[in-house]
């Protein structure tokens, strides 16, 4: 069975370029496009992991991540968080909000899998070449 992945970004082709990549491998994937999205979406289903970006517009990715830690039902939930941001400053504010990794844009698709199967604990239907 594969994973359930939320995938979180502001921008729809990032979002949509990432669920493509996940989905053409085998796991179920939904998209947010805000923080206020992705909450909503984990209280309608809790999924084995969060793909979240950093960056976005009212509510950062950093906040929503201390939002998922904060809540009993969903602390437990790996996030990953996803950015162009490479400096060690936006890595230590990820993992100081609750992050358990941190992926630089522009992922590469064997990094990208290896992560989502280290994280969810689902298995995508084919191997990648």
């Amino acid at each position: 069975m594969s994973g359930y992945i939320l995938v979180v970004d502001d921008v729809m082709t990032n979002a949509m370029l990432l669920e493509a990549r996940l989905i053409t491998v085998g796991f179920d994937v939904i998209t947010a496009f805000s923080g206020s999205d992705c909450l909503a979406k984990v209280e309608q289903q809790i999924p084995d992991l969060i793909l979240l970006d950093v960056m976005m517009p009212g509510m950062d990715g950093f906040e929503v991540c201390r939002r998922i830690r904060a809540d009993p039902k969903t602390a437990h939930v790996p996030v990953v968080m996803v950015s162009a941001l490479d400096q060690s400053a936006a890595r230590i504010a990820g993992k100081e909000a609750g992050a358990d990794d941190f992926l630089t844009k522009p992922v590469t698709d064997a990094i990208l899998i290896s992560c989502v199967q280290k994280y969810s604990g689902g298995a995508p239907r084919t191997s990648i070449g």
